[in-house]
């Protein structure tokens, strides 16, 4: 009998943690039917919530960087590392986090620190393989390197001839054979 009585004890409890949950869907869905612009509202306020602290580390990285501050890369490195490491390229602020690569990368390349610059190229097109103005910056930067030229003008005449009717492919490849040709008379 005293089994009997905590089965249905619990089998009540559940029933009131179903109940519950029932109507709490039911809200939900009662909310979203009738009540859209009281969603859209509170879909903001979440959304300007979740940006606005990286949106900020950016900006103030961003100063940083414009006044050649010692800890602009401990800044930016931060940022990419703590703040924006889980944005995934379907992310609402995947641009925000194409913006700290880009960012991280022309610091790296104006500091001369090949490593680092290319390490956040390679993390740039990990993050969306896609990317063409990931790879061509790649492209570029390396051509920068006297050593890593060849390795640049093969990788700009493959992106070439894959996108022939991209600007930013052709252009960037038109520059860098230019280049070569003045360099090579």
């Amino acid at each position: 009998m005293a089994k009997n009585r905590m089965i249905k004890f619990y089998l009540n409890i559940l029933r009131g943690i179903a109940l519950f949950w029932a109507l709490v869907s039911l809200s939900v869905v009662a909310l979203w039917a009738f009540f859209p612009e009281t969603v859209r509202s509170i879909d903001d306020w979440i959304v300007a919530h979740y940006v606005k602290s990286p949106q900020e580390k950016l900006a103030q990285c961003r100063t940083l960087i414009q006044k050649n501050n010692d800890n602009a890369e401990e800044c930016i490195e931060s940022l990419l590392t703590e703040k924006l490491s889980n944005i995934r390229k379907e992310d609402r602020f995947a641009r925000l986090k194409r913006d700290a690569f880009k960012e991280a990368v022309v610091f790296f390349n104006k500091k001369r620190n090949l490593d680092k610059a290319t390490f956040w190229l390679d993390e740039w097109i990990h993050f969306d393989e896609r990317d063409l103005t990931a790879k061509v910056s790649k492209a570029q930067i390396y051509f920068s390197y006297p050593g890593k030229r060849t390795e640049s003008l093969d990788s700009l005449s493959s992106l070439n001839d894959k996108y022939p009717d991209v600007e930013m492919v052709t252009k960037a490849y038109r520059d860098a054979l230019r280049f070569s040709k003045n360099i090579n008379q």
